[in-house]
């Protein structure tokens, strides 16, 4: 990894991106860019896949680069192909910031192929990228989001562009407008994910490669997955646009397997609309907010303070006080955070945060007020469910399908990151509430032996 937030690009994948591009240049020039370019590895890689195609085509390849080091590397290494294949290519080498180039303007429409690898990390606000970015109408939070995007407006009419980039693009409201533009402008014909995050050695990191098609509409999406390198394939599906693209939002589904539909379903977000719940993250933080460990300050008012290590998932509860030290487990009250507090009848509890790695993706514990007193607080790290009036089966009945490997499989397609977000949430399918309650009366069942619960789902529900 450079200094900057770029993960140089394994051979094998390098090879694998340069493999995606479509060999139907329009003229006798094929112009390509390679931005965030590093040693050059992804154009170096793409001319020797089409070199293999003819050897009468000429290139004309754009490198930016800030690292100066390695661009004089990539441009060598470029040089040294050409002439080993006896090759008519002209380098254009840029040791400047990309999203700041004035001269990027220059090449609107221009490239026939775009590949890439850009840096990943947060565009500080108020900072020259920022408001370059913001001057180009580009509202995205994320370099590789702004990379990517810049770069879709540089190919040309059926131009393609192939990435690797983070995958948590593909949900969330923050990538919202990312995935808006590309999808009016173009079509993503490819998307492969990568189920292990050490593809650039030991940074974690969800990755996925997408093929775009800039002014193509396209009816299929390609959806790939493997472990940590490109083949083989543990899956490989030619899915169908409608199925794939959520036109709400631009969210995008990877279907690396059919999910069986169950009848009877609604989402959860229309439980939300009717009143019967409210959805919402935990409103306190830990370190903003008067929390207090285990011993209680007898001469403060306080109420009960739950944060993740409160989930036991043994009996799908929560653990509350936990009788350590130093384990924060009390929230001081005070008039800036009375609005904080939370008085309902029953809650269900989801985690936040959730890798790839977990055999069940959502975590989630059934929380009664009463059992401790009624008013509560809930850290920012949990997602709650809050009902409205007394339904105890139905919410057991939630609780238990939130734990199953039927929504921890929908869970996978959706998420892009390690982040469980309200808005995956509402999109899930659940069972109406009438059904909920019959699978709340298994909660004993399911407490002693969790793994039935798929079982006692499909038994009740049935398959459309």
């Amino acid at each position: 990894m450079s200094k900057i937030g770029q993960y140089f690009t394994p051979d094998n994948i390098a090879g694998y991106m340069a493999s995606l591009f479509s060999i139907s240049p329009s003229g006798d020039t094929i112009r390509i860019l390679d931005p965030g370019a590093g040693k050059g590895i992804l154009s170096y890689r793409l001319i020797s896949r089409l070199s293999v195609e003819s050897n009468s085509w000429e290139y004309e390849v754009t490198l930016y680069e800030i690292d100066k080091d390695a661009l004089e590397k990539a441009v060598s290494n470029l040089r040294e192909l050409a002439s080993k294949l006896n090759l008519n290519v002209t380098i254009r080498a840029f040791c400047q910031d990309f999203l700041k180039s004035d001269g990027v303007n220059q090449f609107d429409d221009y490239f026939d192929y775009i590949i890439l690898n850009p840096p990943y990390g947060k565009i500080p606000m108020g900072s020259d990228q920022k408001k370059k970015l913001l001057d180009r109408n580009i509202r995205v939070s994320n370099l590789y989001a702004a990379f990517v995007l810049l770069s879709s407006r540089l190919l040309k009419g059926s131009g393609e562009l192939v990435s690797i980039t983070p995958r948590s693009f593909i949900n969330g409201t923050s990538f919202k407008l990312y995935r808006k533009e590309l999808l009016h402008h173009g079509s993503i014909e490819l998307l492969h994910s990568f189920k292990n995050r050490k593809i650039f050695g030991s940074v974690l990191q969800e990755v996925m490669i997408m093929k775009y098609v800039k002014d193509v509409e396209l009816n299929s999406i390609q959806i790939r997955v493997s472990d940590s390198k490109p083949y083989p394939f543990e899956s490989d599906t030619l899915a169908s646009k409608e199925d794939v693209i959520d036109d709400s939002d631009f969210s995008i589904k990877i279907i690396d397997k059919p999910i069986i539909k169950l009848k009877e379903t609604t989402s959860l977000g229309s439980l939300q609309i009717s009143g019967a719940v409210d959805i919402y993250t935990g409103p306190v933080v830990a370190f903003r907010d008067a929390v207090i460990p285990a011993s209680k300050d007898k001469k403060s008012e306080v109420v009960p303070y739950i944060f993740p290590r409160n989930f036991d998932m043994i009996n799908y509860s929560v653990n509350w006080p936990l009788e350590m030290a130093n384990k924060e487990n009390f929230l001081v009250l005070s008039n800036s955070n009375l609005a904080k507090l939370r008085n309902a009848p029953i809650f269900v509890l989801i985690k936040r945060f959730s890798s790839m790695e977990q055999k069940k993706r959502i975590q989630a514990v059934l929380y009664l007020p009463e059992t401790y007193q009624k008013k509560v607080a809930f850290d920012n790290k949990i997602n709650v469910v809050e009902f409205k009036s007394w339904e105890l089966l139905v919410a057991r009945g939630l609780c238990m399908f939130l734990n199953s490997v039927h929504i921890s499989d929908q869970f996978r397609q959706i998420s892009g990151s390690t982040q469980v977000n309200v808005s995956d949430l509402l999109k899930f399918q659940i069972p109406k509430p009438q059904v909920l309650k019959k699978i709340g009366t298994f909660w004993t069942v399911f407490q002693k032996e969790p793994a039935v619960v798929d079982k006692i789902i499909f038994e009740i529900m049935g398959e459309v």
